[in-house]
């Protein structure tokens, strides 16, 4: 079985989308990224949500994602 996905990349909506696509796989790392540190927090130690919030837009700078998180 196979599945083509087609995108008009002249089209900023669809340019985005081909972006999602094309990283599916960093943001499924991301999200378990996050998840685990969540986890953590909450099982290990106890913080802030500003801290949290600081931490995870770290992952996100590190793993190249900002560009499609807005």
């Amino acid at each position: 079985m196979k599945a083509t996905l087609e995108f008009n990349l002249d089209e900023p909506e669809d340019r985005d989308s081909h972006l999602r696509c094309i990283m599916a796989d960093k943001i499924t790392f991301l999200l378990f990224e996050i998840k685990q540190k969540i986890r953590n927090y909450n099982k290990y130690e106890s913080t802030t949500p500003d801290k949290v919030l600081e931490e995870i837009t770290e992952l996100i700078n590190e793993s190249g994602l900002n560009e499609i998180i807005e």
